[in-house]
């Protein structure tokens, strides 16, 4: 699987950890997946992702932390035997082993922790997406273009035919 999203943090989270995503139980280790960022030494400089045997595991982005105020696309890929990490497109590390406990897939929660207040994020996230597969570095590169489609003011969009490809991505 993949996962993907932009981050902009405003402020560090309560105890350092601002999840993007989570699911599980607190009384359930095994059970816990965390998508986020650690905070310290002045910036974000460990990406949390997920383990299946455990909570979650940081991937060291010393040389690509992410600061407060500025918009990020961070991005994970999960191949069965490892996880890479991404942030704007460029491969930051990469942790072996991962993947989500299917125990713990029951729901998930944006912008915080289901099971622990302190991961709760202080900024704002958009276009969060979960793929089912292993997106290639070439497909992580161009989602971190941050790519915008246009449309004419000549005709109200209403009125415009939208023509996807196969996979309705416009």
């Amino acid at each position: 699987y993949s996962m993907g999203c932009w981050v902009y943090l405003t402020n560090t989270a309560t105890n350092h950890s601002s999840a993007f995503l989570s699911s599980g139980d607190w009384n359930t280790p095994s059970e816990q997946v965390c998508f986020g960022a650690y905070n310290y030494n002045n910036g974000y400089n460990i990406l949390l992702v997920p383990n299946a045997s455990g909570w979650s595991v940081g991937i060291d982005i010393s040389s690509n932390k992410i600061q407060l105020n500025t918009w990020y696309h961070v991005a994970i890929t999960y191949d069965g035997l490892k996880t890479n990490a991404y942030i704007n497109g460029t491969y930051v590390g990469s942790y072996n082993g991962g993947g989500i406990n299917s125990n713990s897939i029951g729901y998930y929660y944006l912008g915080g922790a289901t099971y622990y207040s302190g991961f709760t994020m202080k900024g704002r996230m958009n276009d969060f997406r979960i793929y089912n597969h292993v997106l290639s570095t070439k497909e992580i590169k161009e989602l971190s273009k941050a790519l915008v489609l246009h449309y004419t003011v000549d005709t109200p969009l209403y009125e415009q035919e939208l023509v996807g490809n196969s996979s309705n991505q416009w």
